[in-house]
Order: structure tokens, then C-alpha cells, then sequence
């Protein structure tokens, strides 16, 4: 099984946060009791694979316009 490094670790990390305060559905008391989790951030882990984490995060992030395309990032260090 790979590890993570630090950073990457890091990074999935701060894309479930963000997934579980975008989506008001996985802030469910409810949900947190069916599931048993006690920290309701482990309920993003309980649903999804961290290749989904990281997928979903991005995307998250990127429509937030917290970061943008690494297109774009491209072109503007190339200009």
C-alpha cells in the first residue's frame, strides 16, 4: 500500500473538510449516529475512497475559485 507524503496527506485531509462544509446532507446528526462516527468529518471518509476525497476536492476547490486550473496557472508563468 503507497503512502501519502506529508503534504498530499495534508491536501486530501483539507478536501474532506471542505466536502463535509459544502454539503449540508453530511452535517446530518442523524447520519452521524447511522454511521457511528463521533468526529462528523470522519463521515466524508465513511462514504467516499480517498481517490474520490482528492477528486471531488479539487473540483470543490477550483469551483469555489479557492485555486484555479493549472491551465491557466501555465499560461500565465509562460507570459
Amino acid at each position: 500500500e503507497a503512502m501519502l507524503s506529508e503534504s498530499a496527506a495534508d491536501t486530501v485531509r483539507a478536501c474532506a473538510s471542505l466536502i463535509y462544509d459544502c454539503c449540508p446532507d453530511l452535517q446530518d446528526p442523524e447520519l452521524h449516529k447511522a454511521l457511528g462516527v463521533t468526529d462528523p468529518y470522519d463521515t466524508v471518509w465513511t462514504l467516499m475512497q480517498p481517490y474520490e476525497v482528492d477528486q471531488l476536492g479539487g473540483k470543490l476547490y477550483r469551483w469555489l475559485g479557492l485555486v484555479g486550473p493549472a491551465e491557466q496557472k501555465e499560461t500565465t508563468v509562460k507570459n
